[in-house]
């Protein structure tokens, strides 16, 4: 059976694959399968679950986000790639030192949180048993994240995806069987069912760090995830605002039913971003090497096509959000349709300040980003402070948009501050820009009535225009793989 497929011609065409090339499948796969299970598993939950209770582990999920960027203090992300590069001799000692950094933070966090719950409790908007289960998750999740962001950056990927299938597979399953079996509080009874699978996940890959290490902690590589990470974590903690305030707020301005509205909009909306996040992954150390061997010319020709065929799958996606959001929940939940488009031009921002983030990692320009993130951060609370509680959840989607607009400018600006803003096409990025919230406004105009018949015609003029342009896109695929 094994030499079977071994003799298989899609198996050998799989193989003479450039590793990079197959570990972006795979990380493709991987992220493709997380997104397509979570919205395979909405309609149920849509349906066994009330908009409020949906709205209570909307809240759950966007407040786990926001708190565990200062909680983990981040450290999986930029500071662990860089390390990965700068220690490539003791990546064992690395990783188990700053997992023990981000577990004293947590401890730090929590007992902080537990000891004022009654001054904070009305604040965070939920009982201490859902923080209890937060923070039991903050422990264990670095050690998924930097054995992930490890897995990638060393081009190995068959664990990450037998993982990914486990946690993706089980967990909304166990949370399903929790909600059916549990009348009184079927929110957390979903919560508690969805995290208890993560941690299965989660404890092993802790002690297989800690044991690959010896338990070994080197205080120099504490001192350098503090000094690269510190400056950040506003940053990171301001990327998460932006990406998560709105459901908080609305939750606390309007009611949680609301709150569920929105996040379903957003889920559905936001699937498009694993693309990027498939491309993001293998893109950083690819770029980071073609900036060492001064090929600029190759990075502003990919980066151009890559912005190009995402900004053409957002619009793709703006122009099937009715026919998604019906697919995915009941009618209680169709208003929704209205903030697709702006959430989803919100997305694409976020992919831009994503690409124009690995120049400004890669050179340590690390004050120049956070300067950024907090000032969109605290643009997008202020707005959605003014115009909530006046036009209701569906000004978020604006909002949002606005704030995740003004952070890749702001980005932008920061590229051409250091003059590094020459390794991206940034007249085409600016084109591309306008385009899409052009359309992200005109289209919500086509969402009724005759309007549809416009949206079909425009989706079948994208799909022809795919059609018309394949060649060039599998030049580009095929540049890619070289």
């Amino acid at each position: 059976m094994i030499s079977k497929i071994k003799n298989n011609k899609l198996w050998r065409l799989w193989c003479d694959l450039p590793l990079a090339v197959r570990t972006m499948i795979a990380i493709a796969a991987a992220s493709f399968f997380q997104s397509g299970m979570k919205l395979i598993f909405v309609p149920v939950f849509t349906r066994i679950l009330t908009t409020s209770e949906y709205g209570v582990t909307t809240l759950f999920e966007s407040l786990q986000t926001t708190l565990g960027t200062i909680t983990m203090l981040s450290l999986s992300t930029s500071v662990y790639n860089r390390g990965m590069q700068e220690f490539k001799k003791d990546r064992d000692t690395f990783t188990s030192s700053l997992l023990v950094l981000s577990n004293l933070c947590t401890l730090v966090t929590a007992l902080f949180i537990f000891i004022f719950w009654d001054s904070l409790k009305d604040l965070i908007g939920l009982k201490w048993q859902y923080m209890v289960i937060m923070f039991a998750n903050f422990l264990f999740l670095p050690a998924y994240n930097f054995w992930v962001a490890r897995q990638k950056f060393e081009y190995r990927y068959r664990g990450m995806l037998a993982v990914t299938v486990f946690i993706n597979l089980f967990s909304p399953i166990v949370g399903i069987i929790m909600v059916l079996g549990n009348s009184d509080d079927p929110a957390f009874a979903k919560i508690i069912g969805s995290e208890i699978v993560l941690l299965i996940a989660y404890i092993p890959i802790y002690f297989y760090i800690m044991r690959g290490s010896r338990g070994k902690v080197k205080r120099k590589y504490i001192s350098y995830g503090l000094k690269f990470n510190l400056p950040l974590v506003p940053h990171y903690a301001s990327q998460q605002i932006l990406s998560s305030c709105d459901r908080i707020m609305i939750a606390y301005l309007i009611d949680s039913a609301s709150a569920g509205i929105y996040g379903l909009s957003y889920q559905v909306s936001t699937v498009i971003r694993v693309l990027w996040s498939a491309i993001n992954a293998v893109l950083v150390p690819w770029e980071y090497d073609k900036i060492e061997a001064e090929k600029t010319e190759d990075i502003r020709k990919m980066t151009r096509f890559l912005i190009i065929l995402y900004a053409l799958f957002c619009v793709a996606l703006m122009f099937v959000a009715p026919e998604m959001i019906r697919i995915f929940a009941p009618s209680s939940y169709h208003e929704g349709i209205y903030i697709m488009a702006p959430v989803t031009a919100g997305v694409f921002f976020s992919g831009l300040y994503s690409l124009f983030a690995i120049l400004e990692f890669y050179y340590k320009k690390n004050i120049y980003v956070m300067i950024a993130s907090c000032i969109s951060a605290i643009s997008n609370i202020i707005l959605n402070w003014i115009f909530i509680p006046i036009y209701g959840y569906q000004a978020a989607a604006y909002t949002t948009l606005a704030c995740y607009a003004l952070y890749a400018m702001l980005h932008a600006f920061n590229l051409k501050r250091l003059k590094i803003d020459y390794f991206y096409d940034m007249k085409a990025i600016g084109l591309l820009s306008v385009a899409v919230i052009l359309i992200s406004l005109i289209v919500v105009h086509t969402y009724d009535g005759y309007g549809c018949m416009i949206r079909y015609g425009l989706l079948c003029c994208l799909a022809v225009l795919f059609i018309r342009k394949r060649q060039v896109l599998l030049t580009a695929l095929q540049s890619m793989r070289k």
